[in-house]
């Protein structure tokens, strides 16, 4: 589904005036921010990028509150999963968020229905079947 969202709107795109364009994109383009601090510094690596849908765990989460939680809660890097910091010029235990800048209009949430079994050999993809709940509004 993602897919096809993403090429209707390369098609609308390609065939809409140019005012049109911007009035699509304003509907539904949202900006959010990946933002890495480094807890030796203190030094900041933020990366910008626009979105038209948020691509939302279901795994482990009972309904779209708590997954939106856990997909904006700062994430701690560190062990085997250090952060490179570019002014201390050496691997650092660091904290990863993303940050919502600006909310689409209209907002598509992708639901993330799938996980990888990895204790069968195979390592087959299943699909999670639990309740998940969403509000009237957000």
């Amino acid at each position: 589904l993602q897919e096809l969202m993403r090429i209707l709107f390369d098609h609308l795109e390609e065939s809409l005036p140019e005012a049109d364009k911007v009035r699509v994109k304003d509907i539904y383009t949202g900006s959010l921010a990946q933002e890495v601090k480094c807890l030796k510094c203190e030094n900041r690596s933020i990366r910008e990028e626009c979105f038209a849908d948020l691509n939302i765990p279901v795994d482990g989460f009972d309904g779209i509150i708590s997954s939106l939680s856990a997909f904006i809660a700062p994430e701690s890097l560190s062990g085997e999963n250090k952060y490179h910091c570019e002014k201390c010029n050496e691997l650092v235990d660091a904290r990863k968020q993303i940050r919502l800048r600006k909310l689409s209009q209209i907002m598509i949430l992708s639901l993330g229905r799938f996980r990888m079994n990895w204790e069968r050999e195979d390592g087959v993809r299943e699909k999670i079947t639990d309740r998940f709940t969403f509000p009237q509004e957000l």
